[in-house]
């Protein structure tokens, strides 16, 4: 009847702003302007964040236009183009970190830590996500696809740099991303030492339910438009939301964890991760929780302690 009608309704609007690429849809939704306004997404209002974000996203177009930066390229096993950028340290580094940022951004939106790392003297390898970015593709699938692409990024590194030692830095939808990829049988033979995971989220179907609530209000119509949401992606991915859960990955991981989390992220809060958390608890895994921090907002505000507990961290997991 007509609820069905809008449920479904309602659930491919919500999908197509949520989960498919801005070159899809032309333009902005209705239903993406209600929840980029909503109060989940205060992050991106957070002058705190985005004042030092912006500049350093412009800082890394800068270096890119000035040849500072290598443009790399795989190919998803469906044919999609996947581009990356390789801004290589000063004398021969060890450590490489392979950055993935988060939904709606792009690898210039990690200047911030392609810069940390690189002070460092880490090689970094920057990747635009499929759907994002110059990368081909229009649909996300929330770390299902993307954990594959990342795959074939570290095929890559192993076959251009045999001897460097990785760490996956992904945030957001990159750290979801980075956390599908942890349980794959082929890490423990590949050279990813550790992965650090900055506000993930730990089932989709969840994050999907918090944005949904926020905007609708009422919780039982928030429920039928996330699973209406799966139906779609499930026809145009082959993937629903029940196999988009990095808590339920990180229980085969193979390597060592850092999961980083502002104590305030309202699009993911830290009440909705429980069953992530729980997965991760081996020896080398360790929880950093930032008071005060939104979404995406550990680095921002707290920089120093981030850095010196990924450090750590990568001293730990690669010696």
């Amino acid at each position: 009847g007509g609820i069905s009608v809008f449920f479904l309704s309602a659930g491919y609007a919500v999908y197509g702003a949520m989960m498919c690429s801005p070159r899809k849809r032309g333009t902005t939704t209705v239903a993406q302007e209600k929840g980029l306004n909503s109060g989940v997404f205060s992050h991106i209002r957070d002058e705190r964040i985005m004042e030092p974000l912006l500049a350093s996203k412009q800082r890394w177009q800068e270096a890119l236009t000035q040849g500072l930066i290598e443009r790399l390229s795989v190919m998803s096993k469906k044919g999609i183009f996947l581009s990356g950028y390789y801004y290589s340290a000063e004398g021969e580094a060890r450590k490489l970190v392979v950055l993935v940022h988060g939904i709606l951004d792009s690898a210039a939106g990690l200047g911030y830590l392609a810069e940390e790392y690189h002070k460092r003297d880490w090689d970094v390898l920057n990747l635009d996500l499929r759907g994002h970015g110059e990368s081909g593709g229009t649909r996300y699938t929330m770390g299902v696809r993307e954990a594959e692409d990342l795959a074939l990024w570290i095929d890559l590194i192993q076959k251009k740099w045999p001897k460097k030692e990785v760490l996956i830095h992904g945030i957001s939808l990159g750290g979801a991303t980075a956390l599908m990829y942890s349980g794959f049988p082929e890490v423990a033979e590949s050279p990813v030492k550790g992965v650090v995971s900055d506000s993930s989220f730990g089932s989709y179907k969840q994050a999907a339910k918090t944005l949904v609530t926020a905007v609708v209000r009422v919780g039982w119509i928030a429920q039928g438009i996330v699973c209406c949401m799966s139906f779609f992606s499930i026809l145009h991915t082959g993937i629903g939301f029940g196999k988009m859960r990095p808590e339920e990955a990180v229980t085969r991981k193979k390597i060592p964890v850092l999961a980083i989390h502002g104590e305030a992220d309202a699009l993911v809060p830290l009440a909705t991760i429980s069953g992530l958390f729980y997965g991760i608890r081996g020896l080398l895994d360790e929880i950093l929780i930032v008071p005060d921090a939104p979404h995406i907002g550990a680095y921002f505000y707290k920089p120093e302690a981030y850095m010196n507990h990924i450090e750590a961290f990568a001293t730990r997991s690669m010696g």
